[in-house]
């Protein structure tokens, strides 16, 4: 999607997002009730490494992408010291979300890629 984007002189982000079991969330009981549930519904028979640690697996492997690719972004501890943040084992709840598309306006902006707002009066 990179070379695309370059390609056609379009910015391109990548961002690694907060998913619960990774990372330095804590989630609540209730939270923690939907990641086991679901764990132990994709691990079937459970006779091979459960959901969070081939998901675990997968986050430490790629955790140095952002730091050798100026285009991507890791957004994985953004929900530390929040709570509430998911509304079943993979996705996030409206309060979550808007904290995720909050970070990534501030992300484009920052790098200035984001339409500035006309000024009033200058139609």
């Amino acid at each position: 999607m990179h070379s695309i984007c370059q390609e056609m002189g379009v910015e391109y982000l990548c961002f690694r997002q907060p998913v619960m079991g990774v990372g330095k969330y804590a989630p609540s009981k209730d939270e923690e009730g939907f990641l086991d549930k679901y764990s132990k519904a994709v691990s079937g028979s459970g006779s091979g490494p459960t959901y969070v640690e081939v998901l675990g697996q997968f986050y430490d492997e790629t955790k140095d992408v952002p730091g050798r690719l100026p285009y991507c972004v890791d957004l994985v501890d953004l929900f530390d010291g929040k709570h509430g943040m998911y509304r079943d084992a993979r996705h996030q709840t409206s309060v979550g979300a808007a904290v995720i598309a909050d970070a990534m306006i501030a992300e484009l902006q920052r790098r200035n890629a984001l339409p500035q707002p006309a000024a009033p009066g200058s139609d």
